[in-house]
């Protein structure tokens, strides 16, 4: 079984941030141009396909991977303020915008590079990628905007197994409609085994983030969702009823939910208990086969933020004694049910029932109260985020009358609050393209490492030290171990002795002529670190040497050697780490 929680940890992250699988694949340089990546991965097949940044490419189809082998997609890295390569949806001869941009068949890779799911004529495509067949798809570093009409990924692969997803250090701007509630969702009827996304940040997500299987046999063996920041999310975070292995961790969200839900009379099973549920959907036990439950559910440490508009909203809502609102009640679902709720919501049961559900933990998230919320505005450095909230909250209001009951209003004259850095979306220009960082203390020591909440890639200092902490952080996750962890006691970039042996991956990569490797060894000794190429050649040694414990940065010069793959091996007393990178010259 390819589930990632059999997988030890040092082994994945490893296998995360490799480029794929396969060591000996070709490079194949890609000039800019209208169909130009096309043609190449049609004539080519399996390989690493580097584009040039800054460069413009157009698909003249969805892209379509080979069945025989794995694709690596990678930007060279661009200049200071200059955009990476963008790769840029089309159109059919009608004039009909592509449903997606590819379609996998077999492992897919892409890093450091600019979707624009917008055609030239202003038409958004309804999706990013379908998976097709078995595979892994990898995503790292990239920027998506917009991401498109109705989903980010989709798939309908039988076997779930055989489908693992990775989605690391990225930024996704504008996925779904403002002229509707029923906008799809982000990861869209996916059966898969894996979903790991971590350092991402999401600004106008669907209706709801995830929408997994909901049949027993489609079961999702391992969810991890780390650190992530979200703005405006619709309606439900994750709605998958069948999940075995879930840690939700460390994330922020600003006006996640915001929409208001009606009490529902059951639940999906029927049970007549349930009229109040959570923006993480886990109120059926169809698939608990019995009881105690083997099922883990970490959801910890994250916060949501709704401006007091949704709240006057709901009042107003439960206010009314006329029709078509007189006689419902509305409320605003939390990340994860309040223990207020205990009576009227089975997941509050689920996760304050230990007896039944004895790996369900849902403390230390800071979303239950309304005073609670306000007092942690994370205070944003990109103002506009309010002025787009104030927009959200108003574009509630036009939603909920339509939705409840109400007369129907043209929804092309709701208010919009999708984030747009250029006046078109198909004609990008502007770099970067959104700031999600913020100043509000509380939050920027909230997470369970005493870091920010939501994507550390907004915090380069913060990201630095917990990159050199990753692995001593999972494991302390997936241990279920609630409190906050000190990270001095674990490693001091500032000269404390590190615990563990580690080897990071080296920095930039892509890299022309050099790069920097940083590296961690926690006592005195002999330590040698060299390079070799695909064939096992030795064709560097960085170091070779006694060394004091303590965390290491040597820097590597690559200019006389040729463009391709390359390994560095870290050694010290038996251990040894190999990392792979790339050198694009």
């Amino acid at each position: 079984m390819r589930s990632l929680k059999f997988l030890l940890v040092t082994s994945l992250l490893g296998f995360l941030f490799s480029s794929n699988g396969n060591a000996q694949q070709k490079l194949v340089n890609v000039a800019p141009g209208y169909g130009s990546l096309n043609d190449s991965v049609a004539a080519e097949g399996p390989a690493t396909y580097v584009l040039q940044a800054g460069g413009w490419y157009g698909l003249n189809a969805p892209l379509q991977t080979p069945t025989t082998g794995p694709v690596t997609i990678i930007g060279t890295t661009p200049a200071a303020g200059q955009m990476p390569a963008m790769i840029q949806t089309g159109y059919t001869s009608s004039g009909t915008t592509f449903t997606y941009m590819f379609k996998t068949y077999n492992d897919l890779t892409l890093k450091h590079v600019f979707l624009v799911n917008a055609d030239l004529n202003g038409g958004w495509g309804s999706g990013v990628f379908y998976v097709a067949g078995p595979g892994r798809i990898v995503v790292d570093s990239i920027v998506a905007d917009p991401v498109a009409n109705h989903y980010f990924l989709e798939s309908y692969v039988k076997n779930h197994l055989q489908v693992d997803i990775f989605v690391t250090n990225s930024l996704f701007i504008k996925s779904g409609l403002t002229t509707s509630n029923s906008d799809g969702y982000f990861f869209a009827n996916v059966t898969w085994d894996t979903l790991y996304f971590e350092n991402n940040t999401v600004v106008n997500p669907n209706q709801q983030f995830i929408k997994g299987p909901n049949a027993e046999n489609d079961t999702v063996g391992f969810y991890w969702i780390n650190h992530n920041t979200f703005f405006f999310l619709k309606n439900n975070f994750k709605s998958d009823f069948g999940d075995s292995n879930t840690y939700i961790t460390n994330n922020l969200l600003w006006m996640g939910g915001f929409v208001p839900e009606a009490f529902r009379e059951s639940s999906p099973d029927g049970y007549v208990g349930n009229s109040m549920h959570g923006l993480i959907l886990d109120d059926t036990l169809l698939y608990e086969n019995s009881l105690p439950s083997g099922r883990k559910h970490f959801v910890e440490y994250n916060f949501n933020y709704r401006a007091q508009g949704c709240f006057d909203l709901v009042n107003w809502l439960n206010s009314q004694n006329t029709s078509p609102w007189n006689g419902t009640k509305y409320y605003l679902p939390n990340f994860i049910p309040s223990i207020a709720w205990f009576d009227s919501s089975r997941e509050t049961r689920m996760y304050n029932t230990k007896s039944a559900f004895p790996y369900f933990f849902c403390n230390n998230n800071v979303c239950d109260t309304n005073a609670e919320i306000k007092a942690n505005d994370p205070q944003w450095v990109d103002q506009k985020i309010y002025t787009l909230t104030h927009s959200a909250v108003v574009w509630a209001d036009s939603v909920v009358y339509q939705l409840y009951g109400g007369a129907t209003t043209n929804s092309a004259l709701w208010p919009n609050f999708f984030y747009y850095t250029d006046t078109s979306a198909s004609y990008p220009t502007t770099w970067p393209r959104f700031n999600g960082a913020y100043t509000n203390p509380t939050l920027m020591t909230a997470s369970i490492e005493k870091l920010p909440l939501g994507d550390l890639n907004w915090f380069p200092n913060q990201k630095a030290i917990w990159k050199a902490n990753q692995q001593a952080i999972m494991q302390h996750i997936l241990a279920e171990n609630e409190s906050q962890m000190n990270l001095t006691a674990v490693k001091n970039l500032n000269g404390g002795v590190p615990a563990t042996f580690a080897l990071a991956q080296n920095y930039p990569n892509p890299f022309n002529p050099s790069t920097e490797i940083s590296y961690s060894i926690p006592k005195n000794g002999m330590v040698s670190l060299k390079v070799f190429n695909v064939l096992g050649q030795e064709v560097a040694t960085l170091v070779n040497e006694e060394q004091n414990a303590g965390n290491h940065v040597v820097s590597f010069d690559a200019s006389k050697l040729a463009s391709g793959i390359y390994f560095y091996t870290l050694r010290q007393e038996g251990n040894s780490i190999t990392r792979k990178m790339l050198l694009l010259k």
